[in-house]
């Protein structure tokens, strides 16, 4: 979705997604995500158990949006179509306790994440 927000930005002020912006999701930075591999690795004892990995806060589409439109440009604005594709669910959350279990909290917030995100993207293209 940041991807996708941000090649718009670049040909358009409005930012047109689908849906109605008040699906949620959990969004992990890759940092905190090789943490929590890290974790799993020298901490699980790999009993075929599945291990959900995320940040544990839930945004809406809407929320994650804005901030990122906001680290891009703060005159870009959304809007959503309210259509959505077949099998996107409403809420996606894992249960992570037990990597909490292990040991892992994640360390990078939304804002910060996404800033970096936005910078990295200036590198590579």
């Amino acid at each position: 979705m940041f991807w996708d927000i941000y090649q718009k930005s670049k040909h358009d002020k409005i930012i047109k997604l689908l849906g109605s912006g008040n699906e949620t999701r959990d969004f992990i930075y890759i940092d905190d995500l090789i943490e929590a591999i890290k974790t799993i690795l020298s901490k699980s004892e790999f009993k075929g158990e599945s291990i959900n990995v995320g940040s544990e806060k839930n945004y809406t589409i809407k929320e994650a949006a804005s901030v990122f439109c906001g680290i891009i440009d703060s005159s870009l604005r959304m809007e959503f179509s309210h259509k959505t594709r077949e099998g996107d669910p409403s809420a996606m959350r894992g249960d992570f306790s037990l990597l909490k279990n292990l040991g892992f909290t994640p360390c990078t917030d939304l804002k910060t994440g996404l800033t970096n995100y936005f910078e990295w993207l200036h590198l590579v293209k």
